[in-house]
């Protein structure tokens, strides 16, 4: 039994229907099969075709593109009969290379999909979450988002552009409704040249994953969470209220927690840090 679905048996989650993006391959097929082996009801969308996900009697396809935004706008038609948790997995690497060796068109691509897309499913599924007793939102962070990642220049704005973006939705959106980052580490997946295979990178995103979309973490919200680095396994429902004596910082690092579970915050805003 893999970690994935150890922690999905373990905190199932009191939703039942999800949109996962970027479905057809990748962390985003990952989730949508955890979700399905937990007995959610998952709508995916992806730019191609989601091979054998379709024999899942809960699952279902919608085709779109968030590079041109084709099939976005219409996802409204398929979330009609409810929605609780999203799962913004769909992304791209972008050009490869140092700024002034880039193409712009592949430039402004990468932050279309990235970016932009993002806001494209958020802006369509939040009236739906919303109606959620409580509604969760996972969009994902990656490298660049909190530090320089030379050469993957387009990448790394966008995805510093989806952290921010989702700390402003944590204070626009009602209490029923909360929105977090993950930051899954590095995964071999096909965005990154590698075989849509299974992998104990991948197993400890998809479980990361699964935690915050249970009822342990309800209540969390404006976070970015490191699958790899943070002990959010130790997130829960006595750990959470914790997290108010962090302070303001959290912008410039992924949020931190011990993998032990203790806490390291800046009290004073100094560079001291405290554990709890």
């Amino acid at each position: 039994m893999g970690l994935a679905e150890q922690t999905g048996q373990a905190a199932r989650s009191l939703a039942v229907r999800a949109l996962v993006t970027g479905a057809s391959s990748g962390i985003g097929r990952a989730v949508a099969e955890q979700l399905l082996a937990d007995g959610w009801d998952v709508l995916g969308l992806s730019r191609t075709y989601p091979k054998g996900m379709l024999e899942y009697e809960r699952f279902s396809w919608h085709h779109g593109d968030l590079l041109t935004g084709y099939g976005v706008n219409h996802l409204h038609h398929r979330l009609a009969n409810g929605l609780d948790a999203v799962v913004h997995a769909a992304a791209m690497q972008g050009p490869i290379g140092p700024v002034d060796e880039t193409r712009s068109q592949d430039w402004l691509d990468c932050i279309r999909v990235n970016l932009i897309g993002t806001y494209r499913v958020v802006s369509v599924a939040l009236p739906f979450l919303q109606q959620s007793a409580d509604g969760r939102l996972l969009l994902f962070s990656g490298g660049g988002a909190f530090n320089a990642r030379p050469e993957y220049s387009a990448y790394a704005v966008a995805k510093a552009g989806v952290v921010s973006l989702m700390e402003t939705l944590a204070t626009e959106l009602p209490p029923n409704v909360t929105v977090n980052c993950v930051s899954p580490g590095w995964v071999p997946t096909p965005m990154n040249g590698h075989p849509d295979a299974p992998s104990p990178e991948k197993d400890r995103a998809v479980a990361c994953v699964m935690h915050l979309l249970s009822p342990e973490t309800r209540g969390l919200t404006g976070r970015t969470i490191s699958a790899e680095y943070d002990g959010w396994q130790s997130l829960n429902q006595q750990t959470i209220p914790l997290m108010g004596k962090m302070g303001t910082r959290a912008r410039h690092k992924v949020w931190p927690m011990n993998v032990d579970g203790s806490f390291v915050y800046r009290s004073d805003g100094s560079d001291v840090a405290e554990v709890v």
